[in-house]
């Protein structure tokens, strides 16, 4: 189903149409936000455990996504879409999606949180 230019999946439920999820599409993406590719840990002054502690970046069937760690163990995946050579927003329609991630220097800025990059997989050769 088609809703203001976004392909939408539904389900009915007592006779109404819910919106359960949206079809992304890939985008091109740029040399600037390959290079984001790699492992990231978070920079806190919380002496208590942040919500989110990690994440990877990684480039999956044309799509960039994100994965939030907790302890090492995945926690969520989202799709990246940028918008420019410093902003993506978290693709979809939902609670937490729509937010922007910061590509910086030498990390990203998403949530609230900013993370450093401590592995970069093109720096992996075999």
């Amino acid at each position: 189903m088609q809703v203001q230019g976004h392909r939408v999946f539904t389900a009915k439920s007592h006779g109404q149409l819910l919106a359960v999820g949206e079809r992304i599409e890939p985008v091109p993406l740029t040399d600037n936000w390959l290079a984001t590719v790699g492992t990231y840990q978070a920079l806190s002054d919380d002496p208590g455990e942040p919500p989110i502690n990690g994440m990877d970046i990684a480039l999956e069937d044309g799509f960039l996504m994100i994965r939030s760690l907790q302890q090492g163990r995945p926690l969520t995946d989202y799709i990246l879409a940028p918008v420019d050579n410093a902003h993506a927003v978290i693709a979809g329609n939902g609670p937490g999606l729509g937010d922007t991630v910061r590509r910086q220097v030498n990390g990203v800025n998403v949530l609230g949180y900013s993370f450093k990059r401590t592995y970069n997989a093109n720096h992996l050769r075999f």
